[in-house]
């Protein structure tokens, strides 16, 4: 049986809410991740802010938002890659 460990965010509110729909995401050789996000605009994209996520925690929390959304990819995207919105056509 295992347990699974629950934590309770503190709330703050003065910590404003972003809107991004678009990813770059870097591996460092310590095994730590580079993600930043941003929003597509009509001049491109403006970065919205750069987390620094341990690639193990970074798993465990894709791993959560695959469940909530109920999308499990079948192909892997390739390291270091750039993921953007996809485009209306």
């Amino acid at each position: 049986m295992t347990t699974q460990k629950t934590f309770e965010f503190n709330v703050d509110t003065d910590i404003p809410v972003l809107l991004v729909d678009s990813m770059a995401s870097f591996l460092r050789e310590d095994g730590m991740m580079l993600v930043r996000l941003g929003v597509s605009m009509p001049e491109g994209i403006q970065e919205q802010v750069r987390l620094m996520i341990p690639s193990k925690a970074l798993h465990h929390m894709l791993d959560a938002m695959c469940q909530q959304t109920q999308h499990y990819p079948a192909k892997a995207v390739k390291e270091n890659a750039t993921i953007k919105k996809p485009s209306k056509s």
